[in-house]
Formats: C-alpha cells, sequence, structure tokens
C-alpha cells in the first residue's frame, strides 16, 4: 500500500536510504533456506527423520564435547548417543557448534583455514571435522545446523544452492534483487552494513563479498525489503503468492509449529 524509505544508506556520505536498496540479508537467509529444504521433504526426497549421513557422510559417527576443566582444552570428547537427524537441523538441535561452548575455538580455527575459494561443501566439512557441543537433539545451539541444510540441498537436487533458490524460489516468487551474489550493476544500491558496539554506537562493518562461491545457508544472501516482503508474504499466505504454490498448507504449519 504504501512503501517509503527512511534514514541513511551510509552515515558518512549521508546517502538517503531508497526503497530499492539491497541489504545483507544474514540470518534472515536461514527462513529461504529451510523453505528449500522443505520443498525437497514434501517432493518425498528426504524425511525429517532421515541421519545426515545419508546425505553428508562427513557427520557419520559424531563425537561430543564435554566440558571438562582439568582435561586439555578444557573438554573430553564421547561418542554421541545417535546420530543428527534432519529435524535436528531444521530446530537448531543438532549440537554443531557456533561460537561458543567447548567446541567453539576448533570450529573457529577450522573456518580460519579455508582457502579463500572455499565452498559451502568445504564450510560444512570443517563443521564435521569438529566435535559437537552437545548430544544431538537435546541442545538448542542457533546457526550452524543451517548451513548443513544448505549442503543438503545441494547433494539431493544435484544443484549449487544459488541455482536451487533461483529456480524453485527466487524466481516463481519475483524476488529478481536476492541472491548470494551482487552484481557490478546493482552495487551501488548496497547499504552499508554497521555493527553496534557498547559506548561507541554504529561502526562501519567489514563489508561483505558481493561475488563469493560461498553461498552460505546461514547468513549468505542479499536482497530487498521489497524482495523479502513477497517471500513474507507466501508464508502468511500459507505457502502460495501470486498463482505460484511453494508449499501446502501443512507444511507451513509444520514449518511454524512449536518443536519441543
Amino acid at each position: 500500500v504504501r512503501l517509503e524509505a527512511q534514514g541513511y544508506a551510509d552515515l558518512e556520505s549521508k546517502r538517503a536510504m531508497r526503497p530499492d536498496d539491497i541489504f545483507a540479508l544474514a540470518s534472515m537467509t536461514k527462513p529461504i533456506a529451510t523453505v528449500g529444504l522443505l520443498m525437497l521433504l514434501e517432493e518425498e526426497r528426504v524425511l525429517l527423520s532421515d541421519p545426515v549421513e545419508k546425505y553428508l557422510p562427513e557427520f557419520r559417527n559424531p563425537k561430543v564435547a564435554v566440558p571438562k576443566s582439568d582435561a586439555p582444552g578444557g573438554y573430553v570428547t564421547v561418542p554421541a548417543e545417535r546420530s543428527i537427524t534432519i529435524h535436528d537441523l531444521l530446530i537448531h538441535r543438532s549440537g554443531m557448534p557456533t561460537t561458543g561452548g567447548p567446541a567453539g575455538a576448533l570450529l573457529a580455527e577450522a573456518i580460519r583455514k579455508l582457502p579463500a575459494d572455499a565452498v559451502l561443501a568445504d564450510r560444512v566439512k570443517a563443521y564435521a571435522s569438529v566435535p559437537l557441543n552437545s548430544q544431538p537433539g537435546t541442545k538448542w545451539e542457533y546457526g550452524a545446523s543451517t548451513e548443513a541444510i544448505g549442503r543438503v540441498i545441494e547433494v539431493i537436487s544435484g544443484q549449487p544452492l544459488d541455482v536451487y533458490l533461483r529456480d524453485r524460489i527466487f524466481q516463481p516468487l519475483g524476488m529478481t534483487d536476492t541472491g548470494f551474489t551482487v552484481p557490478a550493476e546493482k552495487r551501488s544500491r548496497l547499504a552499508v552494513l554497521y555493527s553496534a558496539a557498547l559506548d561507541q554506537g554504529l561502526t562501519r562493518a567489514q563489508p561483505l563479498a558481493t561475488d563469493t562461491r560461498m553461498f552460505s545457508a546461514a547468513s549468505g544472501l542479499f536482497s530487498t525489503a521489497s524482495d523479502y516482503v513477497r517471500f513474507c508474504q507466501m508464508l502468511l499466505n500459507g505457502g502460495t503468492f501470486e498463482g505460484h504454490r511453494l508449499l501446502s498448507r501443512k507444511t507451513i504449519e509444520l514449518m511454524t509449529a512449536r518443536h519441543s
């Protein structure tokens, strides 16, 4: 009904925000990747109960880091009591570390060692190379699980994640400014990324790569407010938008239910 922009897209140059400016979506990437996997669920190409190692063998026989103050590194490892499931990934209870917990530092080092041209498959193998922070299914830890979701999509579909999301979600919904990369002709529309620091206000953050091959399912997409509202409206409509059905109403109910 009404769309207008407020404030600045760049505080230093005082460039005014425009309605078609492009933002780094960060974690708002996660719902899109989740929908991508649920589409494969509806096609019966994956089950919620499937062990992740069915698609990603590197997650076979995971270990769990258990804090122990007098042990080297402050933890010991024990075998996982069961496999990580697809359902665990979707509800962020895989046990995969993000930045904290006993395995967080190990993960940071594994990510740091990735080559500059690493792709999602490499990143997910780095996650699988370190212990879990908790037994699968027992503890909620936000973040890392969605990276594995993106890689599962690639394995099942046989497509890179950017191509799959473009063909299955962005094009049907008319999300013309959404993707993991930003073409050169659109980069003038990028809003500057800032972080908030205590007693320092907003500080300019390191710019994100706009031509990356690392298609992070957890945080890698760029989009506009108008594009993202089309995705949100599809969810609100029960899986359909402007004649394109992406998911059934029952799958949307599953996606938005509490999983305790």
